[in-house]
């Protein structure tokens, strides 16, 4: 049975590096959906209007699980807006679906950012973002906190889910 795999935290958290981590390490790669190439990249679509967005992110999901993928889903993804797709995920797939939750402080974040190329947002966005302790609340969300390497961060993940298997 496919995996879903859902990486949520703050700009600058680290959840694309780790992302594409764990489909670098997995064979056969799972297929990886970065919420903000979708969302701004794609559509165009400002925080919180996300209609299409939605509707793609739940299609591709469809799309993978048809083609018996594991999935990444990763963004900030603030619960209060994306609850309702992370419920519709759940509908069509109800089983192994695995949440990550980067609880990184800000002046972390800030710090994580300042090595990124090419970003067209700063400190003053990124403020505006920021919320702590954003959790989702399903059973199998895992809190992983800035203490976590990268490397530690991919294996925990990849053995929690049992992407590895």
């Amino acid at each position: 049975m496919s995996k879903i795999i859902i990486i949520r935290g703050n700009s600058g958290s680290g959840k694309t590096c780790v992302a594409k981590s764990i489909q670098a390490q997995i064979e056969p790669h799972p297929m990886l959906i970065q919420h903000d190439v979708f969302r701004r990249g794609i559509l165009k679509e400002h925080e919180g209007e996300c209609i299409l967005n939605d509707k793609l992110v739940l299609e591709t999901v469809k799309f993978g699980l048809k083609h018996k993928k594991d999935i990444i889903i990763e963004g900030i993804m603030r619960i209060e807006i994306y609850k309702k797709l992370f419920d519709k995920i759940i509908a069509i797939h109800p089983n192994e679906n695995y949440f990550y939750y980067l609880d990184i402080p800000f002046k972390e974040t800030l710090r994580r950012h300042a090595t990124k190329v090419g970003v067209d947002f700063g400190e003053k966005e990124m403020r505006l973002w920021y919320k702590k302790d954003d959790l989702a609340g399903y059973p199998n969300e895992v809190v992983i906190h800035a203490s976590s390497s990268l490397e530690s961060t991919v294996s925990k993940i990849i053995k929690h889910s049992g992407l590895n298997k």
